[in-house]
């Protein structure tokens, strides 16, 4: 696959019915923002109305579909973008429902 950077692959991702629209969101939401950026779940959180429970679940599913390298850290969950086109790593107690 190319790197999710590409247009073509971005739009084949995001047509993928396999992926839940939150995880579509997330994905979004991370590459649009720059390489080395770290996103919170706080930050997710705040960024729409999802609760906590769900975007774990997005990233689990982003991570398992191998479209993101997600780890967790002491029990807590970060989005780590990575290189260009790729990237996640999730971080941030701060939650919702």
């Amino acid at each position: 696959m190319p790197p999710i950077g590409d247009d073509a692959a971005l739009r084949s991702i995001l047509a993928d019915p396999d992926l839940s629209y939150t995880a579509k969101g997330v994905l979004v939401f991370v590459l649009s923002r720059p390489p080395g950026a770290v996103i919170t779940r706080a930050e997710l959180l705040a960024s729409g109305r999802d609760p906590t429970a769900a975007i774990d679940a997005a990233v689990r599913e982003l991570a398992q579909a191998g479209l993101v390298p997600a780890s967790r850290t002491a029990g807590r969950g970060v989005i780590r973008r990575s290189g260009p086109g790729r990237g996640v790593c999730l971080n941030e107690a701060a939650g919702r429902g």
